[in-house]
């Protein structure tokens, strides 16, 4: 008697779709949605039911659906099932637990509620629907702040509905909980305020106002504050830019030997920089650099060292490449915030933001 002939791949005996090979046709969709992912090598990001990836006694065995190690944002649980409670039940299971590579915990988990349709379909066939814009449904669940054992669910009942490119861009910018960002926003501040105060004491009125005047602000204390924000941002790029290999000087090129920052060095660095492209980012922040180490070099570079930390702090965070600066740190300015936003809606700072491009 003949054997029967073996099931479609991706498959079970009864002819149904396994959540595994699912899973698998899910991967091979969301690296194809992104370059980046796309690019890298097949498990290097997106690590569809690994072992050994979760750190901790017994959880060697462990295995997630899909876990995306993403270097610029901190790491994300996908769990699937088509059953739309179990994948509740374990997206909120990984919310908390730390991953073997950078030790970094989990705070932001995605249920997928398998479409039922999916059930009869081979897995190369679910790969091309999903790479196509089949829809599929998903929940986000975070922890409330870190260390807290309160979670969320968005949507508060129900899935919402997407292609798998959605959820692929999604993923980055909801893989830090908005408290977390909040957080370290107030630390950030904490410096950029501190750097204002190093510049302010060691400068007289006329020489602030003079510093007010370049970011186009009435008032003193708002000059300050939003050259500030300037630099962050200018240095925050710079150090991205370098770590992205494009030949950018990095930023501990631009300090001293007692490892100040240096502002003639960072000028250098940051024309360089405007030679090639990001004159939105660096020509305000260069112009008003130039101007305030003419008025005071040494405040200049504590206010500087003050703001590289502030980048650190961002950094280790992982806060992401969708992260705006401004829209997170002028809300803890005081009440600087209008004002600064409004900076780059000047008409000479917006003539600038398209010069060269």
């Amino acid at each position: 008697m003949n054997s029967p002939p073996p099931p479609p791949n991706g498959q079970n005996r009864a002819g149904r779709t396994t959540e595994h090979s699912f899973n698998e046709a899910l991967g091979k969709a969301l690296r194809a949605s992104v370059v980046r992912w796309r690019e890298s090598c097949p498990d290097e990001i997106v690590h569809v039911e690994k072992t050994g990836m979760i750190a901790g006694t017994g959880n060697q065995g462990k295995r997630l659906d899909i876990l995306i190690l993403d270097p610029t944002f901190r790491p994300v649980s996908i769990e699937t099932s088509f059953d739309g409670n179990d994948a509740d039940k374990d997206a909120d299971n990984r919310l908390g637990l730390k991953t073997v590579l950078g030790g970094l915990t989990i705070e932001t988990a995605f249920a997928v509620h398998i479409p039922a349709r999916f059930k009869n379909i081979s897995r190369e066939n679910i790969q091309t629907d999903l790479i196509n814009g089949a829809e599929i449904a998903y929940a986000l669940h975070q922890c409330n702040a870190a260390g807290d054992n309160e979670r969320t669910r968005w949507p508060k009942s129900g899935f919402i509905t997407g292609t798998v490119a959605d959820l692929a861009h999604f993923v980055p910018v909801a893989a830090l909980p908005k408290a977390i960002i909040e957080q370290t926003a107030q630390q950030v501040a904490t410096h950029v305020e501190w750097a204002a105060d190093q510049v302010g004491m060691a400068t007289t009125q006329e020489q602030q106002a003079q510093i007010a005047r370049d970011v186009h602000q009435r008032t003193h204390l708002k000059g300050l504050k939003i050259t500030m924000v300037l630099w962050l941002n200018a240095l925050l790029t710079q150090r991205r830019l370098h770590a992205q290999g494009s030949g950018i000087p990095s930023l501990e090129s631009c300090l001293d030997s007692q490892e100040h920052p240096v502002p003639s060095k960072l000028s250098a660095a940051w024309k360089q920089i405007l030679e090639t492209n990001w004159r939105s980012i660096f020509e305000p922040a260069y112009d008003v650099l130039k101007n305030a180490a003419g008025i005071n070099a040494s405040s200049t570079s504590e206010a500087l060292g003050q703001l590289i930390k502030a980048v650190e702090i961002i950094e280790l965070a992982k806060l992401g490449t969708y992260i705006n600066v401004g829209a997170e740190l002028f809300p803890k300015l005081s009440d600087d915030r209008k004002q600064a936003a409004a900076y780059y809606t000047q008409s000479e700072v917006v003539r600038k933001n398209w010069t060269g491009f």
